[in-house]
């Protein structure tokens, strides 16, 4: 879920530690250490999640240190793209999805940024991209958008 609500990398969700949460370092934001390309970010998050997060850790992580990551394995250890890959996997047959897998979510998420206010350069400081070329795959506007659009266009004349 966090995948959905949050433009990570499958990567960096695996990498997330408790202390780059809002619940330890008290912003409105997640830290990204060491994100592709070796980027550090950070990436604003709603105040739903924020506490989402708080809850989380309070009773899943209970005691973890900062340094310690917040997704672990069944094992304790920290938890692995391969898992998180597989998880998804299953959860897109089980729910008739069909083929799913990280990207995807985050693929979903950048759309639906970019959706709200069409704000490119957002979405690419978001997202981490260092082109904005990269982050305009992401841009595209749903059907109501459009619709609207084209609508406006017809009035102005």
């Amino acid at each position: 879920m966090l995948a959905l609500l949050v433009d990570l990398r499958a990567s960096e969700l695996c990498n997330l530690n408790i202390g780059d949460l809002p619940v330890v370092h008290g912003k409105g934001s997640i830290w990204i250490r060491d994100g592709k390309g070796k980027v550090t970010r950070t990436v604003d998050i709603p105040d739903s999640l924020v506490k989402r997060l708080d809850r989380f850790v309070r009773l899943y992580r209970k005691g973890a240190k900062p340094e310690d990551s917040l997704l672990i394995s069944t094992k304790g250890m920290r938890m692995i793209y391969r898992s998180i890959y597989e998880k998804m996997k299953k959860l897109g047959k089980k729910s008739g999805i069909g083929k799913l897998h990280p990207h995807m979510l985050r693929h979903t998420y950048l759309t639906r940024l970019y959706n709200v206010e069409h704000d490119l350069r957002f979405v690419q400081d978001q997202a981490g991209h260092a082109n904005p070329t990269t982050t305009a795959i992401y841009a595209k506007t749903n059907s109501k958008a459009r619709k609207r659009q084209v609508e406006a266009l017809d009035e102005g004349q």
